[in-house]
Parts: structure tokens; sequence; C-alpha cells
């Protein structure tokens, strides 16, 4: 995204564009190398990670406000060597409040309430949003920053976070996004709504028969195999067990297959255990299906009928878009917050679903209901073993019917039950396939020309390279008008605090849990077979 914002930018604006960064560059590209003026931090790299009796943040107050001066510092010196200063500079943060660097928040609050620098803070992720370890760590450098712990509350988490000062604007991936930011201050002037860009370069030209019958002979598949492709990295929320459920529902020549295997230990596990199930029970999904030789991941896309994803949370969703610019339609599961935007904009979704209901008597479904009540709790266990009960979890609004429950919601071990029930008993599978008529005829059809012309043209049009300088670009100029007096900078020995305005008193963990679906493949830590 960064790479992405710099080249829209450099279209858009003559002056100099410097690129701060913790140190590891090894991944950018040299095009974005020659367009910058590159500025090593170390300080502001990812923090090392906390273990379980001891949180990021409790280095004491003294370490922690000693550690955000030293970063301050290390940033404007950093920027001067280049000429670059608060009268010249609008600087603009990523993910400034995931919990990667628990100085950050104090850092910026800094860089205005001393120098008076303009700031952008674009939130890909929130910390909020079922990260409760990165969460807590934030919390706790909140505590220590604050040095009032009887007085410890959302309010102090939400005025470490989240900064409010004239100067200081917040720009967002969806616009349900950016809504949130109105429950903790953020006025609505300085909330703005930057997408990212889609593009897949200039795709080579490869025949879909060619490209499917490369990827058959790779994998040593049936000669009239069709396919269909999952294109992400297996991680926990992008709801594996859903995709294996989704590929028994296809016709049978058709394959599933999933791109990549996640590299961190817990994901890895997961991972694995899915594909250990898949041996069981959906032999028609195909794992690693990225790292085949030889074969690319666009032949993945043009080999495709079409594209799936059961994906359980996204912050932006690119894989519902860069699809449509191949002409490959995608069914999905549909995340409200999401696909809202791209619903705006005139594409056509209309074989995204909302639920895949599993049929079951009561009191299966409400034994399921309680499980998955049960790991909500569990999923913010490490915040309140910390501090209590000082917020209030209760689940989002829920997907209902009177005879079935929303695979989706289960557990994964009640997925895998659900799974293994339709490997064993052919009337339940059916059964479900009748339950869900709607993604049962989209997963054996296709899509109609006009509507994959559409949505191609929607996405080129809209989330072009251009379209995304053109936004950053008026974002930029909105921040650079900014008073900096309002901002406040220091003059000799005086400084003016950063605007502490009101500032919402829940925490988002209250706001998002209520609002969105909670779905319990995101937050198992427990791997079960």
């Amino acid at each position: 995204m960064v790479e992405n914002h710099v080249a829209a930018i450099a279209q858009q604006i003559d002056g100099d564009i410097a690129l701060v960064s913790g140190g590891r560059n090894d991944g950018i590209r040299e095009s974005t190398l020659a367009a910058v003026n590159l500025i090593d931090v170390p300080l502001i790299d990812y923090d090392v990670m906390s273990t379980p009796d001891r949180s990021l943040g409790d280095e004491g107050r003294e370490g922690l406000l000693n550690r955000i001066a030293s970063t301050t510092e290390a940033v404007v010196a950093g920027l001067a060597e280049r000429g670059l200063d608060a009268d010249n500079t609008v600087l603009h943060w990523h993910n400034h409040s995931l919990g990667k660097n628990v100085a950050t928040p104090g850092v910026i609050k800094c860089l205005s309430a001393r120098f008076g620098f303009r700031q952008l803070l674009q939130i890909h992720d929130f910390a909020e949003d079922f990260r409760p370890e990165n969460y807590v760590n934030l919390a706790v450098a909140a505590q220590t920053q604050s040095g009032d712990e009887a007085s410890f509350s959302p309010l102090a988490v939400n005025r470490y976070l989240y900064p409010q000062s004239p100067a200081i604007h917040y720009a967002a991936l969806t616009s349900a996004d950016a809504e949130l930011l109105e429950h903790v201050g953020v006025a609505r002037q300085r909330r703005h709504v930057l997408p990212n860009s889609v593009a897949l370069g200039d795709p080579p030209s490869i025949d879909p028969e060619e490209a499917r019958e490369k990827l058959v002979r790779a994998r040593s598949l049936p000669a009239d195999t069709r396919w269909c492709v999952y294109p992400v990295r297996g991680i926990r929320r992008k709801n594996v067990g859903e995709f294996l459920l989704l590929s028994r529902l296809l016709p049978q020549n058709m394959r599933a297959g999933i791109t990549l295997p996640p590299t961190t230990k817990i994901e890895r596990l997961s991972y694995e255990r899915w594909r250990q199930v898949a041996t069981e029970v959906a032999p028609r999904a195909v794992f690693d299906a990225g790292t085949i030789d030889d074969v690319s991941f666009m032949d993945n896309l043009i080999a495709s009928q079409f594209i799936l994803s059961s994906s359980a949370a996204e912050g932006f969703g690119m894989a519902f878009l860069e699809p449509w610019l191949v002409r490959r339609g995608v069914i999905a599961r549909r995340l409200p917050d999401v696909v809202r935007d791209f619903q705006a904009t005139g594409m056509t979704l209309d074989h995204f679903y909302d639920a895949i209901w599993i049929p079951g008597d009561a009191s299966w479904r409400e034994a399921c209901v309680r499980e998955t009540d049960r790991a909500l709790i569990a999923a913010w266990k490490p915040m309140t073993d910390r501090f209590g009960t000082w917020f209030s979890i209760r689940s989002g609004p829920q997907s209902e019917a009177d005879d079935a429950i929303d695979f989706g919601t289960l557990t994964p071990r009640r997925q895998i039950e659900v799974l293994r029930r339709m490997h064993a008993d052919v009337g339940f599978g059916k059964a479900i396939s009748e339950r869900n008529p709607a993604l049962a005829d989209h997963l054996a059809g296709g899509f109609d020309v006009s509507v994959l012309t559409h949505n191609q043209s929607v996405v080129k049009s809209e989330y072009s390279l251009a379209r995304c300088g053109e936004r950053l670009s008026k974002i930029y100029h909105c921040v650079a008008s900014a008073n900096q007096a309002d901002a406040g900078r220091q003059t000799g020995t005086s400084r003016v605090a950063v605007d502490a305005s009101p500032i919402g008193d829940r925490s988002l963990v209250e706001v998002i849990t209520r609002r969105r679906q909670f779905y319990p493949c995101r937050t198992e830590t427990e791997i079960v077979t």
C-alpha cells in the first residue's frame, strides 16, 4: 500500500516524497526507492513481542516517555537532514494504533505539540477488532503514559491511541471504519476515506484452457477438471473450514484451490489442521495451489471459472476486487462493512452470500450458540485478565433462521463436526444444498458477460492508481491547510498541548463487537481436530 501511495502521489505533486521506516526495506521495489528520500529511524520499528507475564509498555513511565521523546527527536532530525520541517511537510502514518510499536501514538502527539507537524494517520486495522494481545500492550502503554492507574478507563486508552488536534487528520480504508472514528472523538472534517488502489499490472496473454490444462497436469487431476481458486494465505480469519464446505458444494468435476500457507506458528497450525481435515472430508479442496511449479498466480486466476472467498474479516477486501480486472467473477461471504463501498460505486455483487445455513434441531443449535458466546469471551481474556471487565463484550448482529445456523458463526470444532457429518451422510449434505439454493446455483453456474464487463470497468475507474492519487492529494491539501498555531508548536520553552477536546469514553472493543458479526475462527488459539 505504501508503495502504491508513493507511485500515486508522485503523479500529483511536484514536492519531495520521503519514506520514513524502521530500517527493514529489503522488500521495497527499486522504482519506489528511486522516487523517495529514504529515512531510516530504527526506533519506529516493531517492538519485540510481549510475553505472557509482561506486556509492551511495562517499561515504566520514565522509560516510555524517554522512548517517545527519543523517537520524536530522531524523526525530526531525519526530516531536517532532507530540508523537511513542520512548515513544508505533511506526515502520513500507517497503522499507528495497531500496537506494533506502542510508543508511536505518543510520538505523534509529541510531533504535533512540540513541533507543530501536520499529520495524517491512516488506519488499516484496529487493535480493538479482535487483536487482544495488541490491545493489551497499547492499554498498558496508555496507563503507563498517563501515570494515573487509579483512573484508568477506556477514555485513557482512547486519548492515547487517537490524539486530537486540528492538524491531526485520520484516514480509513472504508467508510464503515471512518465512522468508527467518530466514537473516539474524531470530528467529521478530520475523517477521510482512502481506499486502496487495485491493479494486476499488464496481464500476460494467457489462454484460459491452456492455463487450466497446465494446472491439471501439474497436480495430476482428472483431465476434465474445472477450477476455481481462493487466492489468499490461509490464516485463521480467512475461514478455511468454510472454504472446505464450499468445495463440497461444487459440481463433482470441479476443484477449489487455496493458494498459500501461512508463515506464523499459530496460523500454520490452524492451516495444517484444515489440510488434515480436508483429506478426510473435502476431496475437491486443493491446498498450496499457489506454490505449484510453473503455475503462476495469473495462471491460477485465468484457469478459474470464478474466484472464491470465505473470509470472515477484511480491512479492505482486495480479493473482492482484483479478479474482476481479468474478468473473473467472485463468490464470497458478504462482509457488510466492506462491500457497501463497492456497491455504492455501482458494482454488481449478486453472487455474494450472507450465510451458509446448516439445518439442525433446537438443542444442537443452542449448544452451538453457547460455544460461540464462550469463544467471544475467551477472545478478550488477555484483556480482562489484566484489567478486569471495564468494557462490555456483547455479540454483534446475528444471522437468524428458524431451523438452521450460519456455518461461519460456528466454532472450528463445530465446523469440523458438520463437515464430517456431510461426508458420512449424503442426505445431510443434500439438505445443506437445498437450504442454500442460491449459493448452490452460483457454485454450479457462471457469470453473465455483462456483469464481468461492468464490474471490470468500475474497478478500473474507481480503484485505479490515478484515482488513488487524486484522493490522496485532496486529503494532503486538507491536512496542509490546518492552522499550525492551533496545532501547537514549540516556541522557546513554551509548549502548546495537543487539543484535549472531548473524546469518546467507550472502547472501540465494545463498538465493534456490538456492530459486527463475530466469527470464532478468527480468534482460535487451541487448534482442535
